[in-house]
């Protein structure tokens, strides 16, 4: 539907009201009592799930991270609102109710790993403490969610994540980054930390009604720690984190007693929210734009060597946008992309603005950019060395001789607890041998190879 005839369209409504969704459910289940009726709590919500999540404000145009992240929240905060209405209820003996359930459960668990298996696993440990409390019709509910769960974890593309993973020690060493990162996780603590010093029987009573969401909170650091690749994959961690945080205020909210002027902040506050939300998807969507034109090049490209995007994106919007060019080249997205949906598998080679220039206008090129001392028609870009007659070809060897570093460039620190300050030495001498795919022919007779972005001292070229 997002891919056909309505596009971003379709996907702009579905995650849009996807996004309300949450709010709503989130609010009704997290915030109990009568805080749910204060604006400030429903703008409070609003506010975590665009700025404090590691990717929210990224989905009004993110279609892969709106199915990912925030869809899959829908169906866990309905199982979470509803098990314990079914499991206090006394007449609850409707077929259909029942089945609904089960689907419900089986979904939930099959949504997303980092919502669905804290989930499972918190249940299951809560259940076992609670075993002789629990209603059958509860377990029921449990083994759906654990089937489901179960169908997820097993897929055969999650052994092939794990043959290719880079082992537990790297896996833990990222994601101790990464939880450095998960900013509602910290919030939490640093606020149960404070009510165990401010009120210690609040803090025992907020410990002894939240048994569920702490185990389930534990569950899923474990399993972020092991299990991790980029900050969305603690977006279950900041998810339950944030229930937590929730009922917590809550905990605080009902001793406090004061009133304020709860409308009149919130639409104070809900201003200039609205005006940077409407900034950021101003902005995702001509970054949008700017992906598909370059799609649409590298299609009607006879080689697939593409000139690099320059995106201006204004720095109060840039952390929550998407774009393809920032940071690291995603060119294997790009290269997915056009393959499954035009079956074009030409390789792709992005090259910035003076790399392109060298492949495209040989003479301004050469006139703009000196040639390397030791070499007269070699050219230095900046991901590439350019080759002016005597070009290399499949099978030649180059060796390559950097300019030495300077001292502080010479040792960098291994990340990992195993090699903890073990440093090793950048080479300056490089030898390798042309492969055919690395070759670029630019359109009048330079030839590119490419290198480190670093000066280049000397090149020697031997012939195959």
């Amino acid at each position: 539907m997002f891919a056909g005839p309505w596009g971003y369209t379709a996907y702009s409504w579905f995650i849009g009201c996807s996004f309300l969704l949450v709010v709503i459910l989130f609010v009704n289940y997290s915030a109990p009592g009568k805080s749910k009726r204060s604006p400030l709590i429903w703008l409070a919500a609003t506010f975590i799930y665009l700025y404090l999540f590691q990717s929210n404000s990224r989905n009004w145009y993110s279609i892969c991270g709106g199915m990912n992240y925030l869809f899959p929240m829908i169906p866990t905060l309905l199982l979470l609102s509803i098990l314990p209405i079914v499991d206090r209820s006394r007449h609850f003996n409707n077929p259909s109710g029942y089945i609904l359930l089960l689907l419900l459960g089986i979904a939930t668990g099959w949504s997303q790993e980092c919502f669905s298996l804290p989930l499972s696993g918190g249940l299951f440990f809560y259940l076992l403490l609670n075993y002789k409390k629990t209603r059958a019709r509860t377990w029921l509910i449990a083994i759906s969610l654990w089937t489901g769960t179960a169908i997820l974890v097993f897929a055969p593309g999650n052994f092939v994540r794990l043959a290719n993973s880079p082992g537990l020690l790297s896996s833990l060493i990222n994601g101790v980054k990464l939880l450095i990162g998960t900013r509602l996780f910290w919030i939490l603590a640093a606020g149960a930390l404070c009510l165990r010093i401010w009120n210690k029987a609040l803090f025992k009573n907020f410990l002894q009604q939240n048994i569920l969401g702490l185990l389930i909170l534990a569950v899923a650091l474990a399993f972020g720690l092991v299990a991790n690749t980029l900050p969305q994959s603690f977006n279950g961690i900041s998810f339950y984190s944030a229930i937590l945080l929730f009922r917590l205020l809550a905990t605080v909210s009902d001793t406090a007693g004061k009133r304020i002027p709860a409308m009149a902040i919130t639409v104070v506050l809900a201003i200039p929210m609205f005006v940077h939300q409407t900034r950021i998807i101003s902005t995702s969507k001509y970054i949008s734009q700017v992906n598909h034109k370059f799609v649409e090049n590298y299609m009607a490209s006879s080689d697939g060597v593409m000139l690099v995007p320059e995106v201006y994106i204004p720095a109060d919007v840039k952390p929550f946008t998407n774009n393809w060019f920032t940071n690291q080249v995603r060119w294997w997205l790009m290269f997915t992309l056009c393959k499954h949906y035009g079956d074009d598998s030409k390789p792709i080679k992005l090259l910035n603005a003076k790399d392109y220039s060298a492949y495209s206008n040989r003479e301004e090129f050469i006139l703009t950019n000196k040639p390397l001392d030791c070499c007269q028609n070699i050219y230095q870009g900046d991901g590439y060395v350019w080759f002016d007659k005597e070009a290399p070809q499949a099978g030649d060897t180059v060796f390559i001789k950097y300019e030495p570093s300077k001292t502080e460039d010479r040792l960098k620190f291994l990340r990992g607890i195993k090699n903890r300050i073990t440093g090793f030495k950048i080479k300056d001498e490089q030898q390798r041998t042309v492969d055919e795919s690395n070759i670029i022919t630019g359109r009048n007779g330079l030839v590119g190879i490419p290198v480190e972005n670093r000066p280049i001292e000397n090149v020697y070229l031997i012939k195959h």
